[in-house]
């Protein structure tokens, strides 16, 4: 079995990321489908504060949205907590 050199594998892995990222561009435009996995066009209810539990126990919400989103918006947390987590973990 032959090694692979350093710079075999930089080639082999430039090659690949330009013809995924031209694949890519080509068939969908720059951000294509992938644009909602981005947050782009992404519009989120502004109204009500993140305000976490102050309490020692974990709060479910909180550590829903840390856990299952790329962060918490303005307004999610009032959201979530409306809806309860199960319905949160559920929704499309």
């Amino acid at each position: 079995m032959k090694k692979t050199s350093r710079r075999e594998f930089i080639v082999a892995g430039t090659g690949a990321i330009a013809m995924s990222a031209a694949i890519f561009k080509s068939t969908q435009g720059w951000l294509g489908n992938a644009g909602q996995y981005l947050g782009h066009g992404l519009k989120r209810p502004l109204d009500g504060p993140f305000t976490p539990s102050a309490s020692e126990e974990i709060d479910p919400v909180a550590h829903a949205l840390n856990r299952f989103t790329l962060g918490a918006g303005p307004g999610d947390y009032a959201r979530v907590s409306a809806m309860g987590v199960d319905a949160f973990l559920e929704e499309p």
